[in-house]
């Protein structure tokens, strides 16, 4: 029978090995968001997995120390721009870069030229009441305007389009367009608002999921700033180069996840198993309690690629927490032998009680509606199992026997064990009068404790989050979170919409309520009103005769204005412009990224600038009964979805924590045994989740999560605890292979909460609390008496 168990454990290696090998390592921290479950949030989290926003890359070049902010040298400003020229110059001939703008107006021609073309069809809504354009007044106005303008410093950009242009359309285009393009003021270059740094922007050319691709373009765009500042100039202080932007965020979680699944494990099976070796004096079992470990390991992540297809970063760098718990199951089955190396008849059942409450808590995981939790889940089940397996079944006969080659465990330098679990009984009423007085404090601040924003998931710091916001601030750039997403059923209809909800946005704009917005019907505006703009056009003669009335005294001459004329007769004449209209440009790139096509039809994204009441905001759109219309604030609205489903996870969590309970109820029927461990159980969670909340100042989903894990953790160390044999060999031999699996798994989840990733560290940092607690928790209610073998 057993050479038959040693086949399937082969088996069982053999494709775990072979399935891991053709499943993708992800690193999207989309997946852990909850399941989308309506058109908006699915537009939220594929904004989030792939918009615009995940290809934005931030560049800036930073004075650091020196003079004071505001009290840049000339020379150090000129500098700067100078290195931003040089930069924007160098990356935007390289293919990994859609484009690069550092806001100079000079190196955005072709954007420019189609902006020009089309400025007759891109006119703002105020004058489309249906009169007819450029009247003799109108034009009267506008040449007086052209001439003070032709005087002013703005002169050296007019003159060359004043005969084609006269009443300046595209130039209140570039002002009100996205502001990439836009003319700037004093160096002519994006500079922040300290003026201690130049600030680039650009569009990388690979998609948000392309991590290679995406890490070879900020290479790039490293290697390009260190060229450029290599000509800085002599005594001047030398800018540091400063990243920002969604694509360099993702880069970093890729390979921070990387760096955790390639550096924790190993520190942590050290660890495990130098305190197996010193406790135990047994190499052999350190090395076969190996076995349950690798074979658990290798099943969950085979059990992931299996289900799901490709197996989450985090869940790689999660399969150190095995080594802790598989190895649990080893140190049990070791250490609790009889001199004849055989076990209690109760053993056996024991062990799979602690596995399966700890297969409830993970199978919480499971249910919790993320994806990445599922496969965290997914992963633990398959993995205990395997470990559970493979130690009731492969290990007994491998292990070590005294007078083997085996001293046996040395019981003397654990004489002090009896004592301690004596004296902690002592704390049992102390403990669940504070056990009390913390959950009346949690629930007291159940509103305020929890954190549900976009933070708990990202790698990405504070500071370099904030540092993000300063610097798209600085530049003006549309806020790629806050938006109206107008849809309609094919793309004219939900442009039309969109012109109509600019006339509402228009109004909020000029009662302050929002700094500006950024709407794909100013770039392309629906069929219907390009067509009603032609034919407000005069034709060709009666332009003619209008320009003569218009310049009569005046200092222009009539002739001067053919090129106007020309423009005016084959933009009436032409075709209205689509998408295609803007190709290769960096106005085409944002309004591609606005325009959105999915299962659910089209939505145009209008970009939000400086709202300053999201209420007041709901309140206008809601009051305008606009169809198809709604208000995504991404940051808002993820906030939202993942209450919601923090509120799911605790009801999932409270019906696991109530299937252990019940499951340890029916098979144990021993009332004090039960009540002790459901006693122990409810202390070890509560006081857990008053520390993190102490330690961290916030509670998450994922703590949820981490606090079922603890739940199911410490059950298996009130197990054995509460049902102490009344032979004193099986209790001491019971309760050091608790305080050692206890270790084991601590050192383990301690590990985690040196991750850079907050759900790997949340997890890390509430299992530690909670295997500690639970130690000490499971020995309070120990049982006091013997009880029946």
């Amino acid at each position: 029978m057993r050479r038959w168990f040693w086949l399937a454990w082969l088996a069982l290696v053999a494709g775990s090995v072979l399935q891991i090998v053709r499943t993708e390592v992800v690193t999207d921290v989309t997946s852990f968001l909850p399941v989308a479950a309506n058109a908006d949030q699915r537009l939220m989290a594929d904004q989030l997995r792939n918009g615009l926003s995940t290809r934005i890359l931030l560049v800036a070049l930073r004075l650091e120390g020196g003079a004071d902010p505001g009290k840049q040298t000339s020379e150090q400003s000129a500098a700067l721009t100078k290195a931003s020229r040089e930069l924007q110059s160098k990356l935007a001939a390289l293919p990994a870069f859609a484009w690069v703008s550092n806001g100079d107006f000079s190196a955005h021609e072709k954007e420019r030229e189609r902006m020009f073309g089309a400025r007759y069809l891109l006119t703002a809504a105020g004058q489309d009441s249906g009169a007819a354009r450029f009247s003799t007044p109108e034009l009267a106005a506008a040449f007086a305007r052209l001439e003070r303008e032709l005087i002013s410093s703005r002169g050296v950009v007019i003159r060359p389009i004043a005969a084609s242009d006269p009443t300046l359309e595209s130039l209140k285009l570039l002002d009100r367009s996205t502001g990439l393009i836009a003319p700037m003021a004093g160096n002519g270059v994006w500079m922040s608002a300290d003026g201690r740094s130049a600030i680039l922007l650009m569009e990388t050319a690979a998609e948000g999921y392309e991590i290679a691709k995406l890490r070879n373009t900020i290479n790039l765009a490293r290697q390009g700033a260190a060229e450029v500042l290599g000509q800085w100039p002599a005594g001047l202080t030398r800018p540091i180069v400063e990243f920002a932007g969604a694509a360099y965020f993702i880069v970093k979680s890729h390979d921070t996840l990387g760096t955790d699944a390639e550096r924790l494990p190993l520190p942590a099976l050290v660890l495990v198993a130098g305190l197996l070796l010193w406790s135990l004096r047994s190499g052999r079992f350190v090395c076969l309690a190996m076995i349950p470990v690798a074979s658990g390991v290798l099943a969950g992540f085979a059990a992931v690629g299996f289900i799901f297809g490709h197996v989450h970063g985090i869940t790689l760098a999660f399969g150190v927490t095995l080594i802790g718990e598989a190895v649990d199951y080893a140190i049990y089955t070791f250490i609790q032998r009889d001199e004849a190396g055989g076990h209690a008849a109760r053993f056996w059942r024991q062990l799979w009680l602690a596995v399966a409450t700890s297969l409830i808590g993970f199978a919480a995981m499971f249910l919790s509606g993320f994806q990445g939790l599922r496969q965290l889940g997914i992963f633990s089940i398959a993995g205990l199992l395997t470990a559970a397996v493979c130690t009731r079944w492969l290990l007994p006969p491998l292990l070590p026997q005294p007078g083997q080659g085996y001293a046996g465990i040395r019981w003397s330098e654990f004489a002090w064990l009896p004592a301690l679990t004596g004296q902690v009984t002592r704390i049992r009423w102390p403990l669940l009068v504070a056990a009390a007085a913390m959950m009346f404090y949690l629930y007291q601040h159940n509103d305020a404790m929890w954190h549900d924003g976009l933070e708990s998931i990202s790698a990405a710091s504070p500071g370099e989050i904030a540092r993000d916001l300063r610097y798209r601030n600085d530049i003006g750039v549309p806020d790629l979170r806050t938006m109206a997403v107008v849809r309609g059923a094919d793309l004219d209809e939900a442009l039309n919409r969109a012109e109509t909800t600019t006339r509402l946005l228009d109004t909020l704009v000029r009662n302050g309520l929002l700094a500006g917005y950024d709407s794909p019907s100013s770039l392309l505006p629906s069929v219907a009103l390009q067509k009603h703009r032609q034919a407000g056009l005069p034709e060709t003669a009666l332009l003619r005769e209008r320009i003569g009335e218009a310049l009569a005294g005046g200092n222009f001459r009539v002739q001067a204005f053919e090129p106007f004329v020309a423009d005016v007769a084959a933009v009436k004449a032409g075709a209205p412009i689509d998408r295609a209209y803007y190709g290769k440009t960096i106005i085409g790139s944002w309004l591609d990224a606005q325009i959105v096509r999915n299962d659910d039809g089209v939505a145009v994204l209008i970009l939000l600038r400086g709202v300053k009441s999201r209420v007041a905001l709901d309140a206008a759109l809601g009051s305008a009964n606009l169809p198809g219309v709604t208000h995504l604030d991404l940051q808002r609205d993820v906030d939202t979805l993942v209450a919601g489903y923090r509120l799911q996870t605790l009801n999932t969590a409270l019906i696991g924590a109530a299937g252990i309970a019940l499951l340890l109820a029916l098979q144990l029927r021993r009332k004090r045994a039960v009540f002790a461990m459901l006693g122990a159980l409810s202390c070890t969670v509560v006081v857990t989740a008053w520390m993190v909340l102490v330690i961290a100042g916030h509670l998450t989903i994922f703590n949820i999560v981490a606090l079922l894990l603890v739940a199911g953790v410490a059950s298996n160390y009130t197990l054995f605890f509460s049902t102490l044999s009344a032979h004193a060999e099986q209790r001491r031999r019971a309760s050091l292979s608790v305080l050692l699996a206890g270790a084991s798994t601590f050192s383990a989840f301690a590990m985690l909460t040196l991750s850079s990733s907050p759900v790997l560290a949340t997890i890390g940092l509430t299992v530690a609390i909670g295997v500690v607690v639970g130690l000490l928790a499971s020995m309070a209610f120990a049982a006091r008496f013997p009880a029946s073998p």
